[in-house]
């Protein structure tokens, strides 16, 4: 029979594992309207973002109320959830032309996350807007970086040494370096995932976009737009690029991208929405689009099927912002009627909403559903196969994406003799063969 000592000792172990096993992460809460110093609860929020993470512990959430924050901050290698409330449209961090805005460089993981914010006022020499480098490789979604500006590379980031940093949904416009990469620079054999980004506008003596300079690297691009530098990519060091599904203003190879103007609905003032008839409206890939992806840089759900324009599937568009269609009237009515019964040519039928051939009954019943629908950042949207407004875990499945591929209408005689697997950072995109 056990002594009195070793009962005790299993007792306090079983305690002990039953404290860590039940363990919650804390929530940390920032706001510009606090009560100086505050403790980073709901009521008494901190006012300071930098003193949010240093008060943090992995696992912990840190929530940043709308304003704007006139601070330089480093996750100083820990993994945490650091986001706005609101988004980066009313929440912006601001460095002041004090240095690089946001650092990481204590070998934070993929679960160290900024997401959420306007980054803006960095000056420094490398990494104005965001400089990771010794072996860092955070997670930056829904973002904006412009106006940053670095005295040799990286206007916008800087991704310097190995490390395998994941950059999706994010806008960088009107970022500067001196010498290479106005809006990204990787070096080092630095290895970042990049998805449905927009860069617009960045300069740099090379690589106005994206700059690839010391030891190779492997660079993963899907969905993105990169328009208006003029020297868009620039690869310096024999660097592995991999873009698909991508505008790029003077064309780069890979599978399906374009060099085609993206229609952005006002860009001398900021607006990089895109408009109606851009090329960029379901061009993308959802293979691609990471699994903890939900949401597009406006807060839109990132598959829209736009059913009054004839878009039966939810195909994701390239860059930073979905397409969120148009509101069915009185013309699509009349159109679906001309055009009612079966598809009188091969391939896709434009009001085929169901896929069967024919225009018919179950396709009307999806129009009229959509009837009279505002789209847009204030909702209304029609959602296909996605949870409302939140975050998915990191390293969980994603949701559910219904992705309607083309019917092939019975006159034809089309058949796909065989695919090829192209790798992805881990993921396949299929080409057909015919």
């Amino acid at each position: 029979m056990p002594s009195g000592r070793c009962r005790l000792k299993k007792l306090i172990a079983a305690v002990t594992d039953l404290a860590v096993s039940t363990a919650q992460a804390d929530t940390i809460y920032v706001d510009v309207d606090c009560p100086d110093p505050g403790n980073g609860s709901e009521a008494e929020p901190y006012c300071s973002i930098q003193t949010a993470i240093d008060n943090a512990v992995d696992t912990d959430e840190v929530v940043v109320a709308p304003g704007t924050y006139f601070e330089a901050i480093n996750f100083i290698g820990k993994a945490i959830w650091l986001h706005s409330s609101d988004g980066a449209k009313v929440t912006t961090i601001y460095a002041g032309g004090a240095g690089t805005v946001v650092t990481c460089n204590t070998q934070e993981g993929p679960d160290t996350v900024l997401e959420g914010f306007t980054v803006t006022g960095g000056n420094a020499n490398n990494g104005g807007g965001m400089y990771n480098l010794f072996g860092s490789s955070p997670t930056v979604t829904d973002c904006t970086f412009t106006g940053n500006s670095a005295g040799t590379n990286g206007g916008g980031i800087d991704l310097d040494f190995p490390g395998f940093p994941t950059v999706t949904g994010c806008l960088f416009s009107g970022n500067s370096a001196k010498s290479n990469g106005g809006g990204m620079y990787n070096s080092s054999s630095t290895n970042p995932t990049v998805a449905n980004c927009t860069f617009e506008g960045n300069l740099a003596m090379n690589g106005d976009a994206i700059a690839l300079d010391t030891n190779p690297s492997f660079l993963t691009m899907a969905n993105c737009v990169l328009w208006n530098g003029g020297d868009e990519i620039w690869n310096n060091n024999g660097s592995t690029v991999t873009v698909v599904y991508s505008d790029i203003q003077g064309g780069w190879p890979g599978i399906e991208n374009i060099d085609a103007d993206p229609m952005f609905v006002d860009p001398i003032n900021g607006d990089y929405r895109l408009s109606p008839n851009s090329p960029c409206i379901d061009a993308g890939d959802n293979i691609a689009v990471p699994k903890f992806v939900l949401r597009d840089l406006d807060g839109n759900p990132r598959f829209v099927a736009d059913v009054c324009a004839g878009d039966s599937g939810a195909t994701v568009d390239m860059g930073a912002y979905e397409f969120q269609g148009t509101s069915c009237d009185l013309s699509n009515i009349l159109a679906m009627l001309a055009s009612w019964g079966s598809c009188r040519d091969c391939g896709k039928c434009f009001y085929d909403f169901d896929g069967d051939g024919t225009v018919g009954i179950n396709d009307l019943l999806i129009l009229l559903g959509n009837w009279g629908v505002e789209r847009g950042a204030s909702g209304g949207e029609t959602l296909i196969g996605r949870p409302p407004r939140g975050r998915a875990v990191h390293g969980e499945s994603s949701p559910a994406i219904l992705h309607r591929w083309p019917t092939v209408h019975p006159c034809c005689k089309q058949k796909i003799l065989g695919t090829r697997t192209l790798p992805w950072n881990g993921l396949s995109f299929h080409e057909a063969l015919s």
